[in-house]
């Protein structure tokens, strides 16, 4: 089974998507829905890079 990664933030989702990553949308039991990706050296890459640049434009 491969790892997912679960990603709730619509920024954060519309951007990984947005690198083409496929996506599997679930709800919770809230009726919130969520995306999960699965986990790769690129997904990890790009999830790096997207933090860092919103950490430099906090400071």
């Amino acid at each position: 089974m491969k790892q997912k990664f679960k990603c709730e933030s619509i920024r954060l989702c519309r951007y990984l998507y947005s690198l083409g990553f496929s996506k599997e949308s679930k709800f919770d039991k809230k009726n919130h829905e969520y995306w999960l990706f699965e986990k790769t050296d690129l997904l990890q890459n790009a999830l790096n890079f997207y933090f860092s640049m919103r950490n430099k434009l906090k400071q």
